[in-house]
């Protein structure tokens, strides 16, 4: 017993004995580094050799760590530079390595951002979302080193990378996007949204992601608050806005989609067609034909409007007339004519055009009681269906 507990006490005292002589070991080894790193060329493989063995003894060395770090920065390995100055306390750092901790994250900042830009302009999207990543990870390492030292300017001088940084975030956002790489996408995006959630950049960014991860939820937030905050909102945006209300099975939005729609973008057609066709298909023909009233007034010679107008018009008088309604159907019948005639004043040949023109007439004929008027309506009807039948066998018709 007392054997073991001699043995013990010796090992322990040698320990003790060694401590100083393996301190001093790791201070030669790193001081050795130093000096290789100073030599023109630096000698990067002894350093690293060095380094390596002096973390062995005290894996969390601060200037191990901050000198192996400058060794993988000069080899251009950036991950394992990152990785070693995450153990890096920079408060306590000498005031040499401090001014050059400092000056070397900033060179990292500028020159990734500025690599990752050029990437992103030749088209090389993947490599300039890597690229946007180092900037961002070493905006993020000396913001944190600067406020951990408490100090107003220092922080202050935190602060000052904040504006690069989220703009980093921004640009890898759509990087990614276009290289399809969705997860880093919205990671990037959405961090800029926890800095500004205004940022109406990066709300049209993750439109376009999760239309593609029909991720419908997010994509109506993200698609109501690019339209909340842009003064010209793309036409797509309420298209895959609507889109999203339609699989949701949300029709009262979908109908206020297209009204905002129409009001931003008055000029397109085809919302005050879709549009008025929700509500033809109801047979709520009142609403429909306001609609294309007003896309009648916006472009009057569209002939898509003027079809669907003068459509309507017999729909809702061919309705009224079976209710028994034969004033109502005949002013509808009448209201559906100036629309068609503008229609073949433009495009003669268009069969749709003189087809519901014959409807029409043949809808008028039945409203009227007055044989000798009923008689001149059938037969214009009549001449508008042949019109139709022959722009049809003769291959002519639009």
């Amino acid at each position: 017993m007392k054997s073991k507990k001699f043995a013990f006490v010796a090992l322990f005292v040698f320990v003790l004995a060694m401590m100083p002589v393996l301190a001093h070991a790791q201070k030669m080894q790193i001081s050795s580094a130093k000096i290789y790193l100073r030599e023109n060329p630096p000698k990067l493989d002894k350093a690293e050799d060095l380094l390596k063995a002096a973390l062995e003894k005290d894996p969390g060395n601060n200037n191990a760590h901050y000198f192996l770090g400058m060794v993988y920065y000069y080899k251009g390995n950036f991950d394992l530079y990152f990785d070693n100055w995450d153990h890096v306390v920079y408060k306590d750092l000498g005031k040499k390595e401090k001014k050059l901790y400092i000056e070397q994250l900033g060179d990292m900042i500028r020159l990734r951002y500025n690599a990752a830009t050029q990437s992103y302009e030749k088209r090389e999207f993947a490599k300039a979302v890597g690229q946007f990543q180092a900037s961002i990870r070493a905006s993020e390492m000396l913001q944190k080193g600067l406020r951990a030292t408490g100090k107003k300017n220092e922080m202050k001088d935190a602060d000052s990378f904040e504006e690069s940084r989220q703009l980093a975030y921004l640009y890898m956002g759509y990087a990614a996007l276009s290289a399809q790489d969705y997860d880093n996408a919205v990671i990037a995006l959405e961090q800029v949204l926890e800095a500004d959630p205004n940022k109406v950049e990066a709300w049209d960014g993750l439109i376009n992601i999760y239309y593609r991860q029909e991720n419908h939820e997010k994509l109506i937030l993200a698609c109501n608050k690019t339209i909340e905050l842009s003064e010209q909102t793309d036409l797509n945006t309420y298209l895959m806005l609507r889109n999203a209300y339609f699989t949701t099975a949300d029709t009262t939005n979908v109908l206020a989609t297209y009204e905002k729609a129409i009001e931003a973008h008055p000029m397109e057609y085809s919302l005050y067609r879709d549009l008025s066709s929700m509500y033809a298909s109801k047979k709520e023909y009142a609403r429909a034909i306001t609609i294309l009233e007003k896309g009648h007034t916006y472009i009057p010679d569209d002939l898509v409007i003027l079809n669907y107008l003068g459509t309507v018009y017999y729909n809702q008088g061919f309705t009224l007339n079976e209710e028994g309604d034969s004033a109502g159907a005949n002013t509808a019948f009448s209201n559906g004519i100036d629309p068609l005639e503008k229609l073949l004043e433009i495009e003669p040949l268009s069969i749709d055009g003189n087809d519901t023109l014959a409807k029409i007439y043949h809808g008028l004929a039945k409203t009227e009681m007055d044989d000798a008027m009923k008689s001149k309506l059938a037969a214009k009807g009549d001449a508008y269906g042949d019109k139709k039948r022959e722009l049809i066998m003769s291959g002519e018709g639009k």
